[in-house]
């Protein structure tokens, strides 16, 4: 799956995952499908998250968060609508924003400061939305 967003801001929280915020999100996330069986869709980006505590329920996907200059893998989990964290972690509303629980992968460390339109890579992608199978 394949999310854009205009901004997003990573902020460390004292346990060693982030908190990460996308700020206007794009209301469409585009699927695919890896080999044999390869398909592609758009689906709304508020129907993937409503089915994301099912689909990835204890096992969150892979993530690679890229923009120019900036590349870096982690797992996404915890999607919040409308929600952002401030300096100090707390996560407070803040319409159109989307928040996961970031946790890096090994080896990686995400970036200090704002991320201007940065294009978020899922690992994995729900097996059906709104009926639609996917694999």
């Amino acid at each position: 799956m394949v999310m854009k967003s205009e901004q997003a801001q990573f902020v460390e929280a004292t346990n060693g995952d982030y908190t990460l915020t996308l700020t206007d999100v794009d209301p469409v996330t585009l699927a695919f499908t890896d080999r044999p069986e390869r398909t592609a869709g758009t689906w709304d980006t508020a129907v993937v998250l409503d089915y994301w505590a099912s689909e990835f329920d204890g096992d969150p996907p892979n993530a690679a968060v890229t923009a120019d200059g900036v590349g870096v893998a982690v797992t996404l989990s915890e999607p919040r609508v409308g929600m952002s964290a401030r300096t100090d972690g707390a996560v407070t509303p803040n319409a159109g924003a989307i928040t996961f629980t970031a946790t890096p992968l090994p080896g990686q460390v995400p970036p200090a400061g704002t991320i201007n339109q940065p294009t978020i890579f899922l690992d994995a992608m729900p097996t059906s939305v709104n009926g639609q199978v996917t694999d």
